[in-house]
């Protein structure tokens, strides 16, 4: 089979490990990636190496607008189509979120030279993305043929808007298996985090100190705030994402 992943993510090489994984099962795979990307927590952007890499071929896609996580980029059309030409793909998925210009573009080149597409999504809750946000998500899921969610909240998600849509639930870091042996117990960790979710709060350093915790632990988060959706990706990136509770806003007396 060959088919195109259309995504800002695997710019960065050490995201590619999945790309990697399915092109040993013999997938030949190619990841249209912007020609420039935003290493997460710098603000410096970097331009994007084209070429092989482990049974991969990137290739670098002008853009317009920022590359920063959570940023709607827009995909040069000429060069998608270019590159839809050249390799001619079997299957599109496309990975970015579904209301975003990121998505639209390649979901509607797709549906113009008849390529069947695929979505993968990581919004697990409805966000404030406009009426025209809203026209694209729609317009983008009428027409896949399917939808990868991250989690069970971002398939109900899905469903809620189109029922009929074939979609499952596939974590995109893998699941941490148990240590081998056997350990004393400990008490679990609960730690906490108060706050409206915004970038000057530091949630995504604490996010990063985390990961390097042995032992039991947990993480509760009380807030929201216009930096939830990219924080969540980011804990499933990290891997994280199943030791984190998101209970949103709640009453001062509580």
């Amino acid at each position: 089979m060959r088919a195109l992943v259309v995504s800002r993510v695997y710019a960065d090489p050490a995201t590619r490990g999945k790309l990697k994984a399915l092109a040993g099962l013999g997938v030949s795979l190619v990841a249209a990636v912007p020609d420039r990307w935003t290493p997460l927590g710098l603000g410096t952007e970097q331009p994007t190496v084209f070429g092989e890499d482990g049974g991969i071929r990137t290739v670098p896609i002008g853009v317009s607008g920022s590359t920063a996580p959570g940023a709607d980029l827009k995909w040069n059309r000429g060069g998608l189509r270019r590159l839809l030409n050249d390799f001619k793909p079997e299957l599109i998925q496309i990975e970015e979120e579904l209301w975003s210009r990121a998505a639209s573009g390649p979901a509607a080149l797709a549906r113009h030279l008849r390529v069947p597409y695929v979505v993968l999504t990581r919004e697990s809750l409805p966000g404030a993305h406009g009426a025209f946000g809203r026209i694209r998500r729609s317009r983008v899921l009428k027409g896949a043929r399917g939808a990868i969610a991250v989690n069970e909240l971002a398939a109900k998600l899905v469903t809620r808007q189109h029922a009929s849509l074939p979609s499952r639930v596939i974590p995109q870091l893998g699941v941490g298996l148990p240590l081998q042996g056997a350990r004393p117990e400990r008490p679990e960790l609960s730690i906490g985090f108060f706050g409206r979710l915004i970038p000057e709060k530091g949630l995504d350093l604490l996010f990063r100190a985390c990961v390097k915790l042995i032992g039991r632990w947990t993480l509760t988060v009380v807030g929201t705030g216009p930096a939830q959706e990219e924080l969540e990706g980011l804990a499933e990136r990290l891997g994280i994402a199943g030791r984190v509770t998101w209970l949103g806003a709640l009453p001062r007396q509580r």
